[in-house]
């Protein structure tokens, strides 16, 4: 028998937001204050028994669950990016973070970084140093898309810092690329097999330098010897690395959260180790889908969270790729009200082939955010409506893939999936 978690659908507007403007379109735009939602899990034992007794499919042993047992509110909604601030406004904010970053370093000029597009740079030279065009910056007469700090940008680049480190952000902090490494580990690394640390740390996490142990969720209570010789548990890293990312100091008050999904420990020598976090962007507590870092998606309809993190030390984080927290909510609808995880499962069997064995590796719930289909439309100009989805990851024995299916969350409907290799998820 269908049945629906808790009461009614909402159809009115999120009440807890500090401001509202109707735009051009005639929607509303909200600046979002997020709200507390209570969500209860089922354990990973509930939820086998639940996939066992409603649908054909088998449950892996490992099967990892974060599929909500009641939920306080959902929402559907449309989300924009905030406009880019002028080219000054944003440099001033670029150098406060890296100051709250890097408390104990030096912003070297010949180390900062631009990347402009419609300026006097060619096509093959949109790179350049701050220092070498600050007046036409300042003067609004460049297009800054980013700026980013790094003393190994360039090969031939000489300069007075002496730790290698790396950060760079999109207008405003927080928006869309947002990246740092600390560099301890590839320092750490470096020392330990004798190389020079020259690394551009814009893309190094810390499965360059160390071997995957085990995955963990946030909770767990194990414990690790981080590279300082502290032994830190796993949910206690997690807790640390979200509170941390999530105090950063932001030029636009955040609608949204980081939030940290799983836990790779990773070796890095005999006795020590570090966390590599798989985060997603969240609100409310609800994360946005993320992309099991594959290219094949089976289509491009929506967007996927690109988002990382990593502890090396257990006081500080260490690196983090993708760190989205501001974001402009339209036109918000909550709903208290929608199918059930049986349900879900059986309107996922209900859509594949019964010729297939197909074993469930995960359940989720998640925001999927639509692909904006014209690739001319500038960032701060994507509108994306986004809606609430079970998302469930099921191994298909006969072809050796992983298919990650949705349906709606509200109503069942509109399911969708992609496909990966099985070693992607």
């Amino acid at each position: 028998m269908k049945r629906k978690y808790l009461l009614l659908i909402c159809t009115l507007l999120l009440c807890g937001c500090e401001d509202s403007t109707n735009t051009s379109d005639g929607s509303v735009q909200y600046q979002r204050e997020m709200v507390p939602n209570e969500i209860v899990y089922y354990t990973a034992d509930e939820a086998k028994e639940i996939i066992q007794s409603n649908t054909r499919f088998s449950v892996a042993e490992d099967f990892q669950c974060s599929a909500p047992k009641s939920i306080s509110h959902f929402s559907s909604f449309t989300i924009g990016y905030h406009p880019r601030q002028d080219n000054a406004g944003f440099y001033e904010d670029f150098r406060t973070m890296f100051a709250y970053l890097f408390p104990d370093e030096t912003m070297y000029e010949d180390c900062l970084f631009y990347y402009g597009m419609d300026s006097n740079l060619s096509e093959g030279n949109r790179i350049k140093t701050v220092a070498e065009e600050y007046d036409r910056i300042m003067n609004g007469e460049e297009h800054v898309l980013y700026y980013f700090y790094s003393p190994h940008f360039d090969p031939d680049q000489t300069s007075e810092a002496e730790n290698n480190i790396f950060m760079e952000f999109t207008s405003p902090i927080c928006s869309d690329l947002s990246n740092f490494n600390k560099g301890v580990l590839a320092e750490y690394y470096c020392k330990s097999k004798g190389k020079e640390n020259d690394f551009f740390l814009e893309t190094y996490n810390p499965y360059y330098f160390g071997s995957k142990v085990c995955t963990l969720p946030p909770d767990s209570e194990e414990a690790y010897t981080l590279l300082d010789g502290v032994s830190m548990s796993v949910a206690d890293a997690a807790a640390f690395f979200e509170n941390y990312i999530n105090h950063l100091p932001l030029p636009e008050k955040p609608s949204l959260n980081i939030k940290v999904l799983w836990v790779d420990v990773l070796q890095c020598d005999t006795d020590t180790y570090c966390y590599y976090f798989k985060t997603a962007k969240a609100m409310d507590d609800i994360p946005f889908d993320w992309d099991p870092d594959t290219s094949y998606r089976g289509g491009l309809d929506y967007t996927y969270e690109l988002s990382s993190g990593a502890m090396v030390v257990s006081d500080d984080v260490e690196q983090v790729y993708g760190a989205q927290r501001t974001g402009v909510v339209y036109d918000e609808v909550m709903h208290t009200e929608g199918i059930n995880f049986a349900t879900a499962m059986q309107k996922m069997e209900e859509n594949l082939s019964a010729k297939v064995d197909f074993e469930v590796l995960s359940a989720d719930f998640v925001y999927c955010s639509k692909a904006v289909e014209d690739p001319s439309v500038q960032p701060e100009d994507y509108l994306q409506p986004t809606t609430a989805s079970w998302r469930v990851s099921l191994y298909n024995s006969n072809d050796g893939r992983i298919y990650i299916c949705y349906v709606d969350a509200l109503d069942g409907g509109n399911f969708h999936y992609y496909t990966c290799n099985a070693t992607s998820e």
